[in-house]
């Protein structure tokens, strides 16, 4: 329906386009399920895909990985940093430190105001070293 409304693609594009996120996602046994007969998991991927289907200028993604399995949160960070590749701009809200390492720009909030900023370079993979550049950051805010 996301794909549907947006009116910025054929129905042809929109079912290959849903195809292929519901592969992404892990959801190929749910997808003919109704809501009240998915985990959590699922519905959390379910909304992911239909955030990202109609291709918005910016997406925003509230925690999308909080109720998700280690690697369910892989697929779902996975989809997001493939997305920024390709010019998908992403203001993602999370406490998730594994989350946090996908950003190239690292905003730290408190009370509503920007009291931090760290800047990264665009994310290749798991690195150490940026591990700890945010890890001693976010010391400094005791978090």
């Amino acid at each position: 329906m996301a794909g549907l409304i947006c009116g910025s693609m054929s129905e042809k594009e929109i079912w290959e386009k849903t195809d292929v996120l519901i592969r992404q996602m892990g959801l190929e046994k749910a997808k003919d399920r109704l809501p009240a007969q998915v985990s959590g998991g699922e519905a959390q991927r379910a909304a992911v895909a239909r955030a990202v289907i109609a291709a918005p200028r910016i997406l925003f993604a509230d925690e999308p990985t909080g109720a998700l399995n280690k690697a369910n949160t892989e697929e779902v960070l996975d989809l997001l940093t493939s997305l920024y590749a390709q010019g998908q701009s992403i203001l993602l809200v999370t406490h998730d430190r594994e989350a946090a390492l996908r950003g190239n720009r690292i905003l730290y909030l408190e009370d509503g105001t920007i009291v931090g900023e760290l800047e990264l370079s665009p994310y290749q993979g798991k690195d150490r070293e940026r591990e700890q550049k945010l890890a001693s950051w976010l010391e400094g805010f005791q978090w």
